[in-house]
């Protein structure tokens, strides 16, 4: 199976949350969440950062193949890791798939949210990612939708 078949496929898995917060944050008519996510929005660079270290703990377990701007790049080495990262989260825009190959888990980003989406079958994978998640002090959690 090619690798947009299976990016397709476990698209339609459950999905788990890499998060600033613990759960869905309830609507509220003040907007006070909207004011916060404008500081965090702010703070841009510190979430990037915990994302980025997450994900290059969880490389050094697993390999990744990335689509990024319709490229794909299997086997990454970490260099091109590393250099993926500091130039997708320093871009206003853009989408990453990042797919452990044989561990049935994809791994989305886009360089506008504040959050990352995890998709799984393995428990081996969501168990290590939500260690990695909690020591970088954000939260792991299942999505609402």
């Amino acid at each position: 199976m090619d690798t947009a078949a299976i990016i397709e496929e476990l698209l339609e898995e459950k999905a788990y949350l890499i998060d600033l917060f613990p759960e869905r944050v309830p609507y509220d008519p003040d907007g006070r969440y909207f004011t916060v996510a404008e500081y965090f929005e702010r703070s841009r660079e510190d979430i990037c950062r915990r994302f980025t270290n997450i994900l290059l703990k969880l490389f050094c377990f697993y390999h990744f193949s990335i689509t990024w701007d319709d490229v794909l790049t299997e086997d990454v080495t970490a260099d091109q890791l590393i250099s993926m990262l500091e130039k997708f989260f320093s871009s206003p825009t853009g989408f990453l798939n990042i797919l452990l190959p044989g561990y049935d888990t994809l791994i989305t980003a886009d360089a506008g949210d504040q959050y990352m989406v995890c998709r799984s079958r393995n428990e081996d994978v969501t168990s290590l990612l939500a260690q990695l998640t909690a020591a970088e002090g954000l939260f792991f959690r299942k999505s609402a939708d």
